[in-house]
């Protein structure tokens, strides 16, 4: 035990350390070592030296119950429990008894009866916090996975490389003949709908504007489209190009602004071929013509329509660059099934196609050719002209050529100096590129680029592996901390009733994700929910359970209620969808100006509005609110009714009763199906006195309670002291008109302005 090495204590690790004046202390070597250890540890040592009547009087001196903690004496003999309350120990009279421990250098130490135990059996031997056990499992996962790592051997990688390229070669040149395809077929149901059409089965000007719908339904029917046109046996021919969508199109004809398609009509009388444009804006109105001028567009002579007389169904051109835009499209035509003379044709442009082959490139010097038939490009793609040229005088080659007869050949070849892998793809016979071929190349140095690095990188990445999953293993303990906490504050906002936060928790682990989703159906549920119930309702019940059961209250509240004029006869000579449409948007601007003046919508009825002020928060203000509500609700509608003015539709004359009283406010209903509401004279008179606008001719009427209570703050004018039905004494009525310049400025409406 003198010597400076590691040495057992009872069953605890401890070691020597020679103190500045020459005495060793005990230091242990356990990280996290309780205090009861070394109580334990040094009792048994002092048993060991002295027997165990000195553990016996260190336990009479300090007072400990030998019932309960178990202590095994140096000799073996038997088990001593001890028990001690919480307390302050002093082990200098037991220390002094071992040798080389000093009583000056041990401290008396606090310990409650439930920290002092010696039986190691009631816990793990080992623990640590989860991020060392994750750590530990992330740095083992990872030694694996490097050494697996290591074990490749780089041709291997190489040649893997090199079958995943071909692969995604044969994959993007199948997903290339499928768009082009796509875009075909589109066309082709587009002019095989136009061939039926009686509009298009003779000549103009029969049914012209049929005929111009007939061919713009199939320009916007599809954006790929670039015009669509029918050309007859005597040479006429109508056209409808896209001028909104083709900037090219627009400088050709030299387009005023705001056209949106420009309709073209051609003839051949002896005189010679004219065509006279027009252009129509959105609304269909013509903004400009253009008078007949000298073309030489003929369409009997033009290849589509040859082609599609010949021949029974649609016929398809090759990709050709269009005359009149310069951009890159093909031709779908299809003569009428009444008239084989008669064709209806479809320019397709091919921006589409070739934005594909520039964003899908395997690697980023890939290089796509797209060859028909006879050999000749079609379509290409790639950044490198030398490199596009090199690659088309190879697959030219008879050696190439002959390889072609296959559905598919993946070949090596040196093309501007550098590898590259080809992948050439036949088309088959029923494709409308049939006997066509798909070239895709790619440098060599790209494909097998990851498996050249891997090579490098091996003894880095094993060298680094270990840091790696430390900070992997912090950075996945600190994420599953961050999607908690993250949880916990859309709880708390949820309780708030705030759900304007639409984050989406994502976690790598099922609980925490499950967790997340049942989160965010919460918040669609409450936000859904509070369509259909007041949201100051919604969030009383859920801080503090209000309205939970059938229970009122009698409060003094300010209640107002809308109904629109000869609504009855607007919904009888308007379709049910249209009314259902207008009724919306007219309910949005009503309910916007309760929420910016801080009432409770209670309730739609039909065309009518139900609001109340002061339930169920309280508002001091609740007259001026109401009766600023009131005045914000007309000018709303007046907007309203210009936007229907606008558009022809019927405008909602609007009528609106505000009066002021105490009522009847909480929820009442049924056991399994309560509404919040108002009951009372006061809800019943503020109905009357908006039905009384009929009877007076005004807009916003509001009893004599509401003048009195609003003061000089808003205009009023006296109208009539009316008997209302259901009551017995008469109301006296005011009109409101306007509110003071003073009191307008500081009540702001649902737009951010103010009431003036």
């Amino acid at each position: 035990m003198r010597g400076r090495g590691p040495a057992r204590i009872g069953a605890m690790p401890f070691s020597w350390r020679a103190s500045p004046f020459g005495h060793p202390r005990l230091r242990s070597r356990t990280i996290g070592h309780r205090c009861d250890d070394f109580i334990s540890a040094t009792a048994r040592r002092a048993c060991r030296r002295f027997g165990s009547q000195s553990f016996d009087r260190l336990v009479a001196r300090q007072g400990w119950d030998q019932s309960r903690t178990t202590a095994r004496s140096g000799i073996g003999r038997g088990r001593k429990r001890i028990h001690a309350p919480s307390r302050r120990f002093d082990l200098r009279p037991l220390c002094s008894k071992v040798p080389h421990l000093h009583a000056d250098q041990v401290e008396p130490v606090s310990m409650s009866a439930d920290n002092i135990s010696t039986d190691q059996a009631d816990r793990p031997r080992w623990t640590q916090p989860l991020r060392v056990h994750l750590g530990i499992a992330m740095v083992l996962l990872l030694i694996a996975i490097a050494g697996s790592l290591m074990g490749f051997n780089y041709w291997h990688g190489r040649a893997e490389a090199i079958k995943e390229a071909s692969l995604r070669m044969r994959d993007f040149a199948s997903r290339l003949l499928d768009r082009y395809h796509l875009l075909a077929d589109r066309s082709i149901m587009f002019t095989d709908m136009a061939a039926l059409s009686d509009a298009l089965s003779k000549l103009p000007p029969y049914r012209m504007d049929a005929k111009i719908d007939q061919l713009k339904s199939i320009l916007q029917r599809s954006l790929e489209t670039d015009g669509a046109y029918v050309g007859y046996p005597n040479g006429d021919a109508l056209h409808v190009v896209d001028v909104q969508g083709s900037p090219e199109w627009q400088k050709v004809l030299h387009a005023p602004a705001g056209t949106s398609i420009a309709i073209g009509l051609s003839s051949v009388p002896a005189s010679g071929a004219t065509i006279a444009w027009r252009f129509v804006d959105h609304d269909g109105r013509t903004i400009g013509e253009i008078p007949p001028t000298p073309t030489d567009f003929d369409p009997r002579v033009r290849p589509w329509y040859q082609a599609a007389i010949a021949n029974k169904g649609a016929v398809v051109t090759e990709p050709y660059i269009m005359a009149s835009t310069g951009k890159l499209g093909m031709t779908i035509a299809q003569s009428h099934r009444a008239d084989a003379g008669i064709v209806v044709g479809v320019d397709i442009v091919m921006d589409t196609l070739s934005r594909f082959l520039s964003a899908q490139r395997i690697t980023p010097e890939a290089t796509t050719l797209v060859l028909n038939a006879g050999g000749d490009l079609l379509i290409e793609s790639g950044d490198d002209r030398a490199i596009m040229d090199g690659l088309a005088a190879f697959i030219r080659k008879p050696r190439i050529t002959a390889k072609q007869g296959q559905d598919e050949s993946l070949v090596r070849a040196r093309i501007a100096g550098q590898p590259f892998l080809v992948e050439i793809t036949r088309v088959g016979p029923d494709s409308i590129l049939a006997g066509g071929r798909i070239v895709v190349a790619a440098p060599m140095n790209e494909l097998t680029a990851r498996a050249d690095r891997a090579m490098q990188q091996h003894m880095a990445i094993s060298a680094f592996i270990l840091l790696a999953g430390i900070a992997m293993a912090v950075v996945i303990a600190r994420r599953i901390t961050v999607s908690l906490r993250l949880l916990t504050a859309q709880a708390n906002d949820l309780r708030r009733l705030v759900l304007s936060d639409t984050t989406r928790v994502r976690s790598r682990i099922t609980e925490i994700a499950e967790l997340g989703k049942a989160m965010a159906a919460a918040r669609q549920a409450l936000r859904s929910f509070g369509l259909y119930v007041p949201r100051e309702i919604v969030r009383a019940i859920m801080s503090d359970g209000q309205f939970q059961n059938r229970s009122a209250v009698r409060r003094d509240v300010t209640a107002l209620f809308t109904d629109i004029k000869d609504f009855t006869t607007i919904s009888e000579v308007n379709s049910p969808e249209d009314v259902v449409t207008m009724l919306s948007a007219y309910f949005d601007a009503l309910n916007d100006e309760i929420v910016a003046h801080h009432g409770a919508l209670v309730q739609f009825n039909g065309d009518s509005v139900f609001a109340i002020w002061n339930a169920p928060n309280p508002d001091p203000d609740h007259v001026a609110q109401g009766c600023a509500c009131a005045l914000a609700m007309k000018r709303a509608v007046d907007v309203f009714n210009a936007g229907q003015r606008a558009h022809g539709l019927p405008e909602f004359i609007t009528r609106i009763g505000v009066h002021v009283g105490p009522a009847v406010v909480g929820s009442v209903g049924a056991e399994e199906r309560l509404q919040y509401t108002g009951m009372g004279d006061t809800i019943n008179v503020a109905s009357r006195l908006e039905g009384l606008n009929k009877t007076y001719g005004t807009t916003i009427l509001v009893s004599e309670a509401v003048a009195e209570r609003a003061g000089a703050a808003f205009a009023m004018r006296r109208i009539d002291n009316a008997q209302v039905k259901g009551r017995v004494e008469a109301v006296t009525v005011y009109e409101l008109t306007d509110a003071a310049p003073e009191v307008a400025a500081t009540i702001p409406s649902s737009g951010g302005q103010t009431v003036t």
